[in-house]
Order: structure tokens, then C-alpha cells, then sequence
């Protein structure tokens, strides 16, 4: 089964687990106040394209919080998002038009800054030409599925807690070689509650991952949210220096 397939199974248990998540749960892990979000809402994310994401060097795959539902776009318009919205048909759409019109530049920044600053170590000038190119070679994850307000509130870690098996099993099939957690924030919060095995290194951490008896170490990098207020230069050189040293690492062995 491809990774694509298995990560539809996934998200149809995790789907069904949030449509009956009991109203005691919910009060903890739904953002409190919510005037769009919907309990049964679910946004889709994973592998953009399986085929050139596994033809990469490196597989990279970048992990959010949520995906920013109660906007001030959508409130005032009274939009409510689709049940079954996708993430990665917002990375489709970013390289068929080359345009990034969400606030935070997440996409572009994510494919002109951060993840060609992997794939080429030596590169030092960003953003780099083209990158919407790479928006079909990344893996991209919200923690979050149901969505919230783009603020860093209690919902996101008790989310966290409550569906950390299918954020696990979502990791391991995707199977990176290195991930990269936006936003340090976030990391603060939920990293402990993720990831209940992990080891902190010289500036990054190795998580590790025990899914169905199969055990598997993934590098992880926390760096900058996307909607920092950080030039690109030092985006891109916290994610080099922080990879160089996981290089070195891997190296030695």
C-alpha cells in the first residue's frame, strides 16, 4: 500500500474519532469561542506528491499547528470551511500560480527559504528562483486537524495529547528524513506531549517513533513560525546550521 493510501485510511479513523469525540473532551480541545470551527471539521495534509517526494536527497517534512480557520476573512463573510478541506491542495495551488496570498507566506517561505536551505547546504541567497517547484517535493503536517485561530492557545496542546497515536502513526508513515517543527511557540508547548521518547542533541532533538512494534529515530529541527518576524537569511541559516550538525552526526557513526 503506497504511503498516500495509508495516510487516507489514517485519516479516515482520525476523522471518525473527532466526529465522536465525547462534549467533556471537546471542551478541552476545541478552540474555546470558536465562531466557524466546527467539531466535525478535518483538514487533510501529508505527502503533496509521493512520487517526487520520494525521489528527493532528503525527505523533509514540515510540521504546523493548525490550520488557521478563524480568520478575520472568514468571520466577517460568515465562510464556513469545508468538512473535508485539504492542506495539500493548498500546496497545489501555490505551484500551479506561483502566488502566496495567506498572511503568514507559509508555502512560499517553506519552498523558497526553508526547505531548498536543506536540500542545498551551500546555498546562502534567498529566497531562491522558482522555489514554487518544491511545493511537490515536502511533506507538510498541521497537529491540529480541526483548526482554530492561528494563536497558540491550551486547545492545541490538549489535541495534541488526545489524538498523539494518529500524530504518531501520521509521522511514521510518512517517514522523513529529517522534520522541521515551525514555530517555537508551539514547540514549547506540545513537543513533550507528541513525543513521549526523544533525546535533545547539540541543536536539534531525535525523536523516536514506536509504531505497530516498528521502531524508527527521526531527526527534528525547531526553528521559526513562518509568520515570524525573521529576515529570510536568518531563517535559512538557522535551518543549515542545525542540519549541518545532523550531517556531522551521521558521519560519525
Amino acid at each position: 500500500m503506497s504511503k498516500t493510501d495509508q495516510l487516507e485510511s489514517l485519516f479516515d479513523k482520525w476523522r471518525e474519532m473527532q466526529k465522536n469525540e465525547p462534549k467533556e473532551s471537546l471542551q478541552n480541545t476545541m478552540l474555546k469561542d470558536a465562531k466557524i470551527v466546527e467539531y466535525n471539521f478535518f483538514c487533510k495534509d501529508g505527502i503533496v506528491c509521493e512520487k517526487e517526494y520520494d525521489n528527493e536527497p532528503v525527505k523533509v517534512l514540515f510540521i504546523a499547528n493548525e490550520p488557521n480557520i478563524e480568520n478575520k476573512s472568514n468571520i466577517v463573510n460568515g465562510k464556513k470551511p469545508n468538512p473535508e478541506s485539504s492542506q495539500l491542495n493548498s500546496f497545489i495551488e501555490y505551484y500551479e500560480s506561483h502566488k502566496d496570498d495567506w498572511s503568514g507566506k507559509l508555502r512560499k517561505r517553506i519552498c523558497e527559504i526553508l526547505f531548498p536551505s536543506i536540500i542545498n547546504l551551500e546555498e546562502n541567497e534567498f529566497p531562491v528562483k522558482n522555489g514554487w517547484e518544491n511545493a511537490k517535493k515536502i511533506a507538510f503536517m498541521n497537529l491540529n486537524k480541526r483548526g482554530g485561530n492561528g494563536s497558540i492557545a491550551d486547545h492545541l496542546k490538549h489535541y495534541c495529547e488526545y489524538y498523539k497515536e494518529y500524530i504518531n502513526r501520521e509521522i511514521s508513515i510518512i517517514d522523513p528524513d529529517v522534520i522541521i517543527w515551525l514555530g517555537k511557540n508551539s514547540f514549547d508547548m506540545c513537543f513533550n506531549t507528541v513525543f513521549n521518547n526523544f533525546k535533545s542533541m547539540d541543536d536539534y532533538y531525535c525523536v523516536t517513533i514506536d509504531d505497530n512494534d516498528m521502531k524508527k529515530t527521526y531527526p527534528l529541527i525547531c526553528t521559526y513560525h513562518t509568520s515570524a518576524r525573521k529576515s529570510d537569511v536568518n531563517r535559512a541559516m538557522d535551518i543549515q546550521n542545525k542540519y549541518k550538525k545532523i550531517k556531522m552526526k551521521k558521519m560519525l557513526e
